[in-house]
């Protein structure tokens, strides 16, 4: 408790004292120090504002007064602060307007994490009340540390979906289409899966999956696909999640394949030119979704299986997609998180043909490779503490690191032990989906336009299951915008639902 008890300003309001008996507030005119307090907060209208120090709240007040359409989350030392500053009138009033949150220091980066969403707000801004700020610096030091964190991840993941939005957004129209129900599979889950990847170290395992061919079930991801047919090497299944053009490249070399198709198992978000060709060259298409709004709003009761990726790897992607298919062993092939031996990825991929064809004396493909590793700073490993064993002139990168790190973390929420590249976990049936529905495309545009429709003609709130769908894809408009911060969510909602009209000629 960092409170002591009350005083009486000049014009007759209580004030907040602290500890020491310094009052938190002006104790002559608060409403003025308030005002001034707000008018120091520099963001837009429809903004989110995080306030270190609530105590009477006449500056949340005054901040509340001046954005309208901010959500306020302010913050307390501790419980039992907090419970004291919620006698105060400003604080009552405050709660039950519906754009404010108190909670203590501790919660604030679960709640900024829970409640900050960049595609609606824009910018977080945070502030500390001044004289709350004196008395809390050891507080404040450590409650800066845990919101610049949470505000890195979440600028992370929110410039992910700032890049891909539009792609992910056409993708999943243009995929969901085409798409009625998920045909049955029939994976040998007594066999140990292979998950394939194309780390540098797949090249020296070729000839052990040439020989012991017959004791996997060879799962593996689009960028090692090349590899393995260049190789004589027929996967079972094929997994992509990438929703880039240039993943369809990956699937060129499909033709060499000879007698069954593998299934081609796409992300309803992955690239709809992929999905294509291998459809034309009868490969089975099994569709698989990742935690986009839109596809969960769209897929939800069908037999299209929600699919962890971790932070979008496809080798996790590939993984999860074994464990839904009944695997109890999975070994990793190529998984190295690391560029080994000189190069970022195993011979056959597609970045072989275009750094060979484009290669000339004075840019050689030696070059091109390293250019590709060289974009970020790279750190010495001997890759041991990744799935290949120990790599060879390996070095790595803090992504690289992170993939690896999510891949143990997936392994160890399903129950996986992993040693020398060999996941085990308990027996399980392959997942099903009881009672999948058929998905009508139609019936799901019509409504989901309607629906958003009503959202812009005020009938319903502008935050809801719809508009939330729209959510990346607004984070893609706000980048495309210079001045993004002059338009409010409404406009981007409007321009949405305009790019969204033009997917009618689908289905007409």
């Amino acid at each position: 408790m960092i409170y002591s008890g009350t005083i009486k300003s000049k014009n007759g309001d209580d004030i907040p004292l602290f500890a020491n008996g310094k009052p938190m507030h002006s104790k002559y005119n608060p409403q003025n120090e308030a005002e001034v307090f707000a008018s120091s907060i520099k963001s837009g209208g429809q903004a989110f504002i995080a306030i270190a120090g609530i105590g009477a709240a006449f500056h949340i007040e005054s901040t509340m007064k001046k954005f309208p359409e901010a959500f306020i989350l302010a913050i307390e030392a501790d419980t039992e602060s907090l419970e004291f500053c919620k006698q105060f009138p400003a604080v009552k009033e405050a709660l039950s307007s519906g754009r404010f949150l108190a909670c203590t220091a501790e919660d604030a980066a679960k709640n900024i994490r829970e409640r900050y969403i960049p595609s609606l707000y824009g910018d977080c801004t945070f502030i500390c009340q001044r004289a709350w700020e004196n008395e809390n610096s050891t507080l404040l030091a450590f409650l800066r540390q845990k919101i610049m964190e949470e505000l890195k991840r979440i600028s992370q993941d929110y410039s992910v979906q700032a890049h891909f939005g539009g792609q992910w957004q056409r993708n999943i129209i243009e995929n969901l289409s085409t798409f009625k129900k998920n045909p049955s599979l029939k994976l040998n889950s007594k066999l140990r899966a292979a998950v394939i990847a194309a780390g540098p170290s797949l090249d020296k395992s070729m000839e052990r999956l040439l020989q012991q061919r017959d004791s996997y079930c060879i799962i593996s991801t689009d960028t090692a696909l090349g590899s393995l047919l260049r190789n004589k090497i027929m996967p079972d299944a094929i997994v992509s999640i990438d929703a880039q053009r240039v993943s369809a490249t990956h699937f060129f070399a499909l033709p060499l394949l000879q007698g069954t198709k593998p299934v081609c198992v796409f992300d309803i978000a992955s690239n709809r030119n992929a999905v294509e060709y291998a459809s034309s060259l009868g490969c089975p298409i099994y569709f698989i979704r990742s935690a986009h709004p839109l596809a969960s709003l769209a897929l939800e009761g069908t037999s299209v299986p929600l699919t962890e990726s971790g932070s979008g790897t496809v080798t996790i992607a590939a993984c999860d997609f074994a464990r839904q298919q009944g695997f109890c062993e999975i070994e990793l092939f190529g998984a190295d998180f690391c560029y080994s031996e000189g190069k970022p990825y195993a011979k056959g991929t597609y970045l072989e043909p275009n750094f060979l064809s484009g290669c000339v004396r004075t840019l050689t493909s030696e070059q091109m490779n390293s250019a590709l590793m060289f974009r970020t700073e790279l750190e010495k490993t001997d890759g041991s503490t990744h799935f290949s064993g120990k790599l060879k002139k390996a070095f790595t990168t803090q992504v690289m690191e992170g993939y690896a790190r999510t891949t143990l973390e997936w392994a160890k929420k399903w129950g996986y032990s992993e040693s020398g590249g060999i996941l085990k976990g308990p027996a399980k049936s392959a997942g099903s989906i009881q009672g999948a529905k058929e998905f009508n495309f139609k019936a799901f545009f019509d409504d989901y336009l309607k629906n958003l429709q009503k959202t812009l003609e005020g009938s319903q709130e502008k935050l809801n299951r719809y508009t939330v769908s729209l959510l990346p894809l607004i984070a893609n408009l706000r980048k495309k915008e210079n001045d993004s911060a002059k338009h409010s969510f409404f406009d981007f909602l409007k321009l949405a639902y305009s790019q969204l009209t033009r997917y009618t000629i689908l289905y007409e």
